[in-house]
């Protein structure tokens, strides 16, 4: 059993899983193991539904600027959009109207490791809201493909559709 699974059962199990269920979910993440991978690859699409982003008629582009990083900061985010680009998950667009500042979250219980995470704020107040987007329990209960965090990255698997990936963009500095 890969490690990442253990990590997960002995994570549950800290967080009150029944001890008794630990073989049963020991089973169930063995059945599906090609979804722990450990690192963001290409692999197939996401078997979500797509993202549409709808924006008002007359919606002024907003390109936010990138912010100050410490230098610990800066080498985590270019090093990770490096690793990004390489594996063929995101792609540059200097040309983009758009853009968001990416935001590193320093990971809980370390001084030098960071999670990316983009501030979408301005650009989601000039988006029509998704009002009742959120999947039902009935819903969850059924599916097959989660978000879910590593040690080491965040995995989502979030489409967004082709005429609204200009606004789905971040920058970084």
């Amino acid at each position: 059993m890969p490690s990442i699974q253990r990590e997960i059962i002995d994570m549950a199990v800290e967080n009150r899983f029944p001890v008794e269920g630990r073989n049963e979910l020991e089973a169930l993440l063995n059945a599906y193991d090609e979804i722990w991978g450990v690192q963001a690859s290409p692999g197939p699409p996401a078997r979500v539904k797509p993202l549409h982003v709808t924006l008002p008629e007359g919606a002024v582009p907003v390109r936010c600027h990138g912010r100050p990083y410490l230098p610990l900061q800066r080498t985590f985010i270019r090093d990770y959009v490096s690793q990004l680009l390489e594996r063929g998950l995101i792609r540059k667009n200097n040309a983009s109207k758009w853009a968001s500042p990416v935001v590193p979250v320093r990971k809980p219980g370390t001084e030098d490791q960071f999670r990316l995470t983009i501030d979408y704020r301005v650009v989601n107040s000039k988006t029509v809201p998704l009002a009742g987007q959120l999947p039902t329990q009935g819903e969850v209960l059924d599916a097959e493909v989660f978000s879910f965090m590593t040690p080491e990255e965040v995995f989502s698997p979030l489409r967004v559709t082709q005429d609204a990936t200009d606004s789905a963009l971040h920058c970084s500095a």
